[in-house]
């Protein structure tokens, strides 16, 4: 969500401005974090750009036919997803989690963790790949052509982008330049984090759950990937191995 976040920004900034001096939380703060005048109060100028972890059916659609909301989904390899969900959960104080990879990724599987069942979050979005207002995207896809799936996004959101503003966007939301802007790398969450935590824009690779897996328990999250995706068209999305 991030790294949308911050595209989506970049994009943005040529036609607005004074979103270039604001952090990513300022100008997409996490929607189920917000209260009701918070929502109200964000962007009233528009657009009202929001990150969320909620699933599509509960997620808000828009009062109106003209006020219809618009989704873009990132889906992610699941084990780089349960990797990442590790760290993100053990640097922050709030969680009050410290325990090992190996209990976290049964956890994980088992929709125990917060967020939810990550099985059902995909499930309920790609369900609705013929909607107009939803965008699907991969992480990977973002890694290995970020221009084009940049350039889907600014078609997405109806925004005029140039070849120019593409490949200043491409730049701005690399991972070396977003971990060296203190407008995006989170700095102003340290208070939240704990002492000596990993840093909230840890890697940003494809892959690295291999260097968390055991073999055993890779295999186990491949059963239950094929058990609870079964069906749905889904199994095939991700490369495990």
């Amino acid at each position: 969500t991030t790294w949308t976040q911050q595209i989506v920004k970049c994009l943005l900034t040529p036609s607005k401005p004074e979103l270039a001096s604001l952090t990513t939380s300022e100008f997409s703060p996490w929607f189920e974090g917000c209260s009701k005048e918070e929502i109200e109060a964000h962007m009233p100028g528009g657009p009202r750009v929001y990150k969320s972890h909620t699933p599509y059916n509960i997620v808000p659609k828009g009062r109106t036919p003209e006020s219809q909301c618009k989704y873009i989904h990132v889906s992610r390899n699941p084990k780089d997803v349960c990797v990442s969900h590790y760290h993100h959960m053990k640097a922050f104080v709030g969680y009050e989690y410290d325990g090992p990879f190996s209990e976290f990724c049964d956890m994980w599987m088992h929709g125990k963790v917060s967020c939810g069942s990550w099985f059902d979050f995909e499930k309920s979005w790609y369900l609705q790949e013929a909607e107009p207002n939803v965008l699907h995207l991969k992480y990977e896809d973002m890694k290995m052509v970020p221009k084009e799936c940049i350039r889907k996004i600014a078609r997405f959101l109806k925004i005029d982008a140039s070849e120019e503003l593409l490949e200043q966007v491409v730049r701005e939301s690399s991972f070396s330049a977003m971990k060296a802007n203190p407008l995006s790398n989170a700095e102003w969450l340290t208070n939240e984090r704990k002492p000596g935590a990993e840093p909230f824009l840890r890697k940003g690779e494809v892959g690295d759950w291999r260097n968390h897996f055991t073999e055993e328990q890779s295999k186990m999250f491949d059963l239950v990937f094929s058990e609870k995706l079964a069906g749905t068209g889904l199994e095939n999305l991700f490369q495990l191995d």
